[in-house]
């Protein structure tokens, strides 16, 4: 009967297509970066962040850049969590700034500036962790956790600015773990914070957290000793309970690049800081508040089953380990009656959950996570073609709009299942696996059904991509050729 009620919805209905928000990026040609980067936007620079900022100018000594990058990880100037500027240019703003100092050209410069744009310490020499932090401390530079701290001391329930604080701990504490476990800064992406790089002329602008550990450092990078996890991440696993007993997770605010929600073609997203780190599976500490959370949100899913939040923060806890799998949650929850199979659990969790499982070779969990989906979605498109078919011969207008034939000849007219996002978030996954586990006619099958349903064809060059990579050539060219039909 469900099967039946979502068919007719679709042959009598469609969803629209929204763009809801969509991050542009700007790229600066080098030879116009010099033109605007002058003393006075770097000083706008330094007033827009919460706190201090450290500045390394036109360096060209790689060791000297390598072994200042470790410096700023190591206890206890970590903590601060500082933005960072460096300037690797021998020409314009860097030698501006210099000769306002009184610093000589030629050599290696490290700076401290306030928000105000005053230089509260530098130095000519590699200065330790130790040195950086009592310079942060007699100028009166606070840390942004202490920043946050001191505001919910006045303002107790303002749960923006706890997840604020919860976010910048759990920077602070992967950028310690990787200086404990001795990982090379090399090995992860920028620091978070501001970060600007200066090179023949330009520079960029990036705010970027560090990537979680590779498989192989799971496997080879021991746990944080007792002492040391209690170090590190004490702080973070309280902030991560009162964090919990808010109500900010269960609702979500953030906008940001990549994330896709709800209907196909709506696009939505979150932020790129986290409140679960993936660098927590080397601490104790975190993993119990981990495993004691997953309880908690799953809770919260029976609760709302559909809510991208609840489920963005579920997959995050997922990816430590904590909580059931993804059959065994699925099989205890229930979406509302209104919410179509293609598109739930939510298609943006579904991407990053099966891109997970694609990267660390685990077909089957695919298998069982999409297989029910595909056979119940397919079903409802078949069956709903079919009525609309009918629906169309019984009236003199055709009311919905044709996109193409398929290759039994039936009109296929869009709809909102078997769409480019069904596709991106389960549907390319699912036909990897069925190749993986090399259940061809199941894979032929698949593509036939997307062939004669849905009038999306870049499906068809992608799934030939994957066939051909997987050495099924003779697939590749038939799914290529159903591709090219207009």
């Amino acid at each position: 009967m469900k099967t039946k009620t979502w068919a007719i919805m679709l042959a009598i209905s469609t969803v629209p297509v929204v763009l809801i928000g969509q991050t542009t990026q700007t790229i600066i040609r080098r030879e116009e970066a010099s033109s605007f980067m002058t003393s006075s936007l770097f000083y706008r620079v330094l007033s827009t962040r919460p706190s201090a900022s450290l500045v390394l100018f036109d360096t060209k000594n790689k060791d000297w850049e390598k072994d200042f990058a470790q410096t700023r990880q190591e206890d206890p100037f970590a903590v601060y969590n500082l933005g960072f500027i460096s300037f690797t240019i021998d020409q314009g703003v860097g030698d501006e700034l210099r000769e306002k100092e009184g610093w000589p050209k030629d050599a290696p410069r490290w700076a401290i500036y306030d928000t105000k744009g005053r230089c509260v310490a530098n130095g000519a020499t590699l200065p330790t962790s130790a040195q950086l932090a009592d310079a942060c401390s007699s100028a009166g530079i606070r840390s942004l956790a202490e920043i946050y701290r001191r505001f919910l001391m006045e303002y107790p329930n303002h749960e923006e600015a706890r997840r604020a604080l919860l976010q910048e701990l759990a920077d602070v504490a992967e950028k310690r773990t990787r200086f404990a476990l001795q990982v090379p800064q090399s090995q992860s992406r920028s620091q978070s914070g501001v970060s600007i790089s200066a090179n023949s002329g330009g520079f960029s602008f990036d705010n970027q957290n560090s990537t979680g550990p590779s498989s192989e450092q799971v496997e080879s990078l021991p746990e944080l000793t007792a002492e040391i996890d209690e170090r590190i991440w004490r702080d973070y696993c309280i902030e991560f309970q009162r964090y919990l007993e808010g109500a900010i997770w269960k609702v979500g605010y953030e906008l940001g690049p990549g994330t896709i929600l709800g209907g196909p073609g709506t696009i939505l997203s979150f932020g790129s800081r986290h409140v679960v780190s993936s660098w927590a599976i080397f601490s104790p500490l975190a993993r119990a508040a981990y495993k004691k959370a997953a309880a908690t949100v799953e809770a919260a899913l029976a609760r709302q089953p559909s809510s991208t939040t609840i489920w963005r923060l579920w997959a995050t806890l997922n990816k430590t380990g904590a909580g059931s799998s993804m059959k065994e949650l699925l099989e205890t929850l229930e979406p509302s009656p209104t919410v179509a199979p293609a598109n739930w659990p939510p298609s943006s969790v579904m991407a990053e959950y099966l891109r997970s499982c694609r990267e660390n070779g685990d077909w089957k969990t695919i298998l069982d996570v999409v297989q029910p989906q595909w056979d119940f979605t397919s079903s409802v498109v078949v069956i709903g073609n079919e009525i609309s078919s009918q629906i169309r011969q019984a009236q003199t207008t055709t009311q919905r709009t044709v996109r193409s034939i398929g290759p039994d000849g039936m009109q296929i007219v869009d709809n909102p299942f078997l769409s480019q996002s069904f596709w991106v978030s389960r549907g390319e996954a699912y036909l990897e696996a069925l190749l993986r586990r090399q259940r061809l006619a199941d894979a032929e099958q698949m593509m036939k059904t997307w062939a004669s349903t849905s009038g999306w064809l870049g499906a068809f060059p992608l799934a030939a991509a994957i066939a051909e990579k997987l050495g099924y050539e003779s697939l590749a060219k038939s799914w290529r050729v159903l591709g090219n039909r207009k």
